[in-house]
């Protein structure tokens, strides 16, 4: 009786290791089509669009309705960002078009106080100061 049952035995612990085998391999399968659409979907850009604070300004625009538009910045305290819609940008596009607008040039040198830094061979900042008659160190 014992020669006869383990053929069957045989063959029953064979069928069940290859269902294990084959359940196995597909989940490893399985496995490895999610990693590769995860890092697939992780290269591509997020669909996010983040809009600009602030009006938008026309492409058009002169250069009064620029600087306008530059000291609203400069009020909201948009001095360097959001790229493409700061007080910064809007005084240098005013300068592109007129060179020597004081008053971007102004604006500027309040947005960035142009005094160099201090060495041992020369004046303190204090020193740099702007007198009372209200010319800049710059």
């Amino acid at each position: 009786m014992s020669s006869a049952s383990s053929p069957r035995r045989t063959e029953g612990v064979a069928r069940y290791a290859l269902l294990i085998v084959i359940a196995l391999v597909a989940c490893g399968a399985g496995v490895i089509f999610w990693l590769l659409k995860s890092r697939a979907d992780a290269d591509e850009p997020a669909a996010v669009v983040v809009a600009a604070a602030g009006p938008i300004i026309r492409a058009g625009a002169d250069t009064d309705e620029l600087l306008q538009h530059a000291r609203q910045a400069m009020a909201e305290q948009r001095l360097l960002a959001p790229a493409g819609n700061n007080a910064f940008e809007l005084y240098l596009a005013v300068l592109k078009r007129e060179p020597g607008n004081r008053v971007a040039q102004d604006a500027l040198r309040e947005i960035f106080f142009c005094s160099p830094p201090r060495l041992p061979n020369r004046p303190s900042i204090r020193a740099m100061t702007p007198s009372r008659s209200g010319k800049s160190p710059c």
